[in-house]
């Protein structure tokens, strides 16, 4: 009894991340860019829960992403139709405030992909998107760049298992690092 009820706080908190990750999850992008006055849908497509313990009988991934521009009343699709892909998440500059850059959505503020933002020289937020696409059976994250409006979409760098990324919004670069042993590999593309 004693065991079970030491373990209880443990189970507490487990249950809490995993409450939060799953909210993060499937949080679908629904937003405007201040800057350019884009606005951002998330394409989701339906499919049967999976889960043991899936309380609902649908879930939806993001497949692709809707860009629409309210000054021409015109849309187009980041990516082609296919749906065999899962947005994981979309990142851009907002805004310069307290020496700083301020990225979409309230979430972004304290995550730990934003890196040395602090003391950052005043400057126009960037005309980036950073769209992460989630390989599950492949374990990698591959990491995709293009304009706001869409263009110029290419693919950056996978991240696979072993190795993290984040933005070092000072130096204006994606960093991968991976360590493998003892050894250090350190990879920048530009931001």
């Amino acid at each position: 009894m004693k065991r079970l009820i030491s373990l209880l706080p443990l189970l507490l908190l487990l249950t809490v991340f995993s409450a939060e990750a799953n909210y993060y999850a499937n949080n679908e992008i629904n937003t405007y860019d201040p800057v350019s006055g884009y606005y951002y849908k998330a394409i989701v497509s339906v499919g049967e829960g999976k889960g043991i313990l899936s309380s609902n009988k649908s879930s939806g991934k993001m497949t692709n992403l809707a860009i629409y521009d309210p000054r021409s009343e015109t849309h187009k699709l980041l990516f082609d139709k296919s749906s065999d892909r899962m947005i994981s998440f979309v990142y851009f500059e907002s805004a310069y405030q307290g020496n700083s850059i301020q990225f979409n959505g309230a979430e972004v503020a304290y995550n730990p992909v934003i890196k040395n933002n602090a003391s950052v020289p005043e400057r126009q937020p960037k005309d980036k998107l950073l769209i992460g696409l989630k390989d599950n059976e492949k374990r990698v994250t591959d990491l995709w760049v293009s304009k706001k409006d869409g263009s110029e979409l290419q693919k950056v760098v996978s991240v696979g298992v072993g190795s993290s990324w984040h933005i070092d919004v000072k130096n204006a670069v994606i960093r991968v690092v991976t360590i493998n042993n003892q050894d250090l590999k350190i990879q920048n593309f530009s931001w």
